[in-house]
């Protein structure tokens, strides 16, 4: 993971971009306790030793289990950390997940986590929905119950689960969001109007399974097999639903790239700085790649140089623009162009603050003495100005005549 740098705010908490997920912590199938819990432990301290302050967890995970690993792994635990549970479903000893969600419920599962992480209060609370329902009066009722639990202190801010752009709209109306978690990946992207609402009103959107639940992750979009030659069409989506590979379409919206992401950086300039997956660069590197995952050769087979050494040929012919054709250089060029009008602006910025301090400066060190000194003077020369004046007015060129 590395050392997460930026941070973000996850309702009024600064956290890392990239939190912990800890609900693979547990047993197969998110039941029961880990195979290695000293393992375990260990993968939470270096989660948060490398920078991850957010970890999502609950007590039905296991179920009570992660909040368990949490205090064993953490506790007491770091000032920045930020530790996000969820209520609003339970498992049954088969391992099933069940809602349970009426009021009391949450409430009483909101307690649990307190007490087994053992703390006063949590951060965050998400009200996980478990009915496929539209916001009702049962939705409104679950509201009460978190609302309750913050105004007793148990929790500093609500977030939700699982929820529709309907959901977050009807919330939004009683209380105020912290976050919003939904099951967002590159292959589904059914929240998008939940992600695009919470963008627009400055709500952070929590995704989980991003990079997809193993055979499942590419089940809304299913990768195809490649059609035929050439090799560098692998990524194509043809007819039929068997296994190939599959890439990141990314925002296939209208009109130039560069032009999807602006920035107004002064009162004269502003910056284009987007990318799109499905500009024709991209697409090209990402097919040529992708070719060589569509291929396999046996090591003894009498062809298998000469396969992989065609391969590379096609690969390389591919990655080389023809023409007009967009490059990966191309895109690099105008990023490049954007970053040094940024520097140019923020240079030009600098010394115009530095001029102006300087201004300030002379300003704050003159004596009002000085000041009076320069009022005088200037109005005696204005006097003698006026004087001037007074006199080349009534000159005539009469005056200047020879008498004959």
């Amino acid at each position: 993971m590395g050392h997460v740098g930026q941070r973000r705010l996850l309702g009024p908490f600064s956290v890392a971009p990239i939190g912990f997920g800890a609900m693979r912590l547990t047993g197969p199938n998110v039941f029961g306790p880990p195979r290695d819990r000293r393992q375990a432990i260990r993968v939470l301290r270096e989660a948060v030793a490398r920078g991850a302050n957010h970890i999502d967890t609950a007590q039905f995970y296991g179920p009570n289990v992660v909040n368990e690993l949490i205090r064993a792994a953490l506790y007491p635990y770091p000032r920045e950390l930020i530790i996000v549970s969820k209520v609003g479903a339970r498992r049954d000893r088969s391992g099933a997940v069940l809602a349970d969600d009426e009021p009391h419920q949450l409430r009483r599962a909101i307690e649990a986590n307190l007490r087994t992480l053992d703390v006063e209060a949590l951060p965050v609370v998400n009200l996980r929905l478990m009915r496929n329902a539209e916001p009702d009066a049962h939705f409104d009722d679950q509201l009460g119950a978190m609302i309750a639990a913050r105004d007793d202190g148990l929790i500093n801010s609500i977030g939700l689960s699982n929820i529709s752009r309907a959901h977050l709209l009807r919330a939004l109306q009683v209380t105020a969001i912290a976050c919003v978690q939904n099951l967002f990946h590159v292959t589904n992207r059914g929240a998008q109007p939940v992600l695009d609402e919470c963008t627009q009103r400055g709500i952070a959107f929590v995704p989980f399974g991003s990079l997809g639940f193993g055979a499942t992750a590419t089940a809304i979009q299913p990768p195809l097999r490649v059609g035929g030659s050439p090799l560098n069409a692998a990524t194509s989506l043809v007819s039929g639903a068997a296994n190939t590979v599959a890439w990141y379409t990314g925002e296939a919206g209208s009109g130039p790239a560069r032009a999807s992401s602006t920035a107004r950086v002064d009162q004269t300039a502003t910056i284009q700085y987007g990318v799109r997956a499905n500009e024709q660069a991209i697409r090209s590197a990402l097919q040529s790649v992708a070719a060589y995952a569509a291929v396999t050769t046996l090591p003894a087979s009498p062809n298998a140089t000469a396969l992989v050494s065609a391969l590379n040929q096609r690969v390389a012919t591919s990655l080389t623009p023809q023409g007009s054709q967009q490059s990966v250089a191309d895109i690099e060029t105008d990023l490049a162009t954007a970053q040094v009008a940024m520097k140019d602006v923020s240079a030009r910025q600098s010394q115009a603050q530095i001029t102006l301090q300087n201004l300030v400066d002379q300003t704050e060190t003159i004596s009002s003495d000085q000041v009076a000194t320069e009022i005088l003077a200037l109005q005696t020369r204005l006097q003698a100005s006026y004087q001037t004046t007074s006199m080349l007015s009534q000159l005539t060129l009469v005056k200047y005549l020879p008498v004959g």
